[in-house]
């Protein structure tokens, strides 16, 4: 495979606007670009997740519906929440030992889905 450079940045006046398949820039990119697609992934999922916990939360009525409901409902969405931040987690550190795509950096959990677990266990304190 090859890929077309258009600034010489290799050094090599043979090798100028090309690059080979093994250089290591190309193999950074690689590196980068399933980084960066996992990481897009994880977060769709979990903005999906988020998603469906508020939808099945605004079908309950909090005021007129059984208290034991209410309150099974905010426990389950917020360990829903919470147990894909785990998984993510528990899956960043297990592929940090994957040695064809190694993970490199901390271990990654959706920032946004945390907090949001965090606001459900905090209304469910006051339930």
């Amino acid at each position: 495979m090859l890929v077309i450079c258009r600034y010489s940045c290799l050094g090599d006046p043979a090798q100028t606007g090309v690059l080979q398949e093994r250089s290591p820039i190309i193999h950074k990119l690689k590196e980068v670009t399933v980084v960066i697609t996992v990481l897009w992934l994880w977060l769709l999922a979990a903005s999906a997740l988020g998603l469906f916990v508020q939808h099945a939360l605004t079908q309950l009525n909090v005021w007129k519906d059984p208290f034991g409901t209410v309150k099974d409902s905010f426990q389950a969405g917020q360990g829903l929440c919470e147990r894909w931040c785990e998984t993510c987690n528990t899956l960043t550190s297990f592929w940090k030992r994957y040695s064809p795509h190694p993970w490199k950096g901390s271990q990654y959990a959706p920032e946004s889905l945390n907090q949001f677990a965090k606001r459900l266990d905090e209304v469910h304190s006051y339930i």
